[in-house]
């Protein structure tokens, strides 16, 4: 709000409406990727999703293409007023966006456990100015104008913005964009989804650092804000050789490694690093953090040198127990 009393945000969105109404918004056609679309979004809604002690979980389908053609930028829009009203509305629980691929196109989803929407109140959901509820919905502010403005925009797109919903349990928003595809190569591996909530955790000792390697940028953020929050003093890396290259200049009192990572895994870089022990001395612990939950997968996680082993989408509280275990010298398991 500025000094003049007036929202620009509000006026912003009134703009946006009177030039769509007008005909006057046209879309790029542009090669973006998907991926770094969606992450990035939800990254920066991630704040506000840490400070209500809420999960925050992405999904990517295997079955997504790298690139596509279509507006970057309105995509943003349309994400970021879906994510951020499901951030608002939610108290307790968890907001995910899945997203995938199928015959009509690619398919956005974003749920989540709020307050939900009453069945006599449906009709005014895509009303400007309008709320669900001038007595229950009032505290959470706005102006109705985000989700009237995201049906727009989905419909020039070509595609159309629908809601399920019940009251008290959640809602979840879904459009289907017929987005060009520029290239076939899919995802490596699904966004593996982490979540951040729960009760504090005492953090261990006298702030503990911790190294957090991890590839995907809404998981490293998750932990990286989650951890920081505990007076945990965070480093990143996004690849096992960059933890490689911390490890000999820095020192740290754990590491949390993902396991399947580009140009160098996480179990590679615990063999280096182990190896690297065994001339210098020391031992700092690993705790390893990976999609993969079969009995195999943790034992060559073991083998490799790591110390535990978490399968995502792992808990916060969860992860500074082990934390705080692994410091004391807490026995493998």
């Amino acid at each position: 709000m500025s000094g003049t009393g007036v929202d620009f945000r509000i006026l912003d969105d009134i703009l946006d409406l009177s030039r769509i109404d007008a005909g006057r918004v046209s879309l790029d056609q542009k090669s973006f990727s998907l991926r770094d679309c969606v992450t990035s979004t939800a990254s920066l809604l991630l704040p506000e999703a840490v400070r209500k002690e809420l999960q925050l979980i992405v999904s990517l389908s295997e079955e997504l293409p790298e690139t596509v053609m279509g507006d970057f930028v309105r995509l943003r829009q349309v994400l970021t007023n879906l994510i951020g009203n499901a951030i608002k509305f939610t108290e307790k629980g968890a907001v995910r966006i899945q997203v995938t691929s199928g015959p009509g196109g690619i398919t956005f989803t974003v749920s989540d456990t709020g307050i939900g929407i009453p069945d006599g109140s449906r009709s005014l959901l895509f009303k400007p100015f309008s709320q669900v509820d001038d007595s229950s919905t009032r505290s959470y502010g706005g102006t109705g104008l985000g989700l009237v403005i995201s049906r727009e925009i989905v419909a020039l797109m070509g595609g159309s913005l629908t809601f399920d919903s019940e009251e008290g349990y959640g809602s979840s928003f879904i459009f289907t964009l017929p987005l060009g595809i520029r290239g076939k190569t899919g995802l490596p591996t699904p966004v593996a989804p982490v979540s951040v909530g729960g009760a504090a955790v005492t953090s261990p000792g006298d702030f503990p650092r911790v190294l957090v390697v991890e590839d995907e940028l809404i998981n490293r953020m998750l932990l990286q804000v989650g951890l920081g929050r505990r007076n945990f003093r965070i480093e990143t890396a996004e690849n096992g050789q960059e933890a490689l290259d911390k490890v000999v200049t820095g020192r740290f009192d754990i590491i949390l490694m993902d396991v399947q990572m580009p140009v160098m895994d996480g179990i590679t870089a615990t063999r280096a690093i182990r190896e690297r022990e065994g001339k210098d001395g020391g031992h700092i612990p690993i705790l390893a953090l990976t999609a993969h939950a079969s009995q195999g997968d943790k034992e060559l996680c073991l083998q490799a040198g790591m110390d535990r082993f978490l399968t995502k989408p792992v808990n916060l509280d969860e992860v500074i127990l082990l934390i705080r275990t692994l410091l004391k010298g807490g026995a493998e398991l």
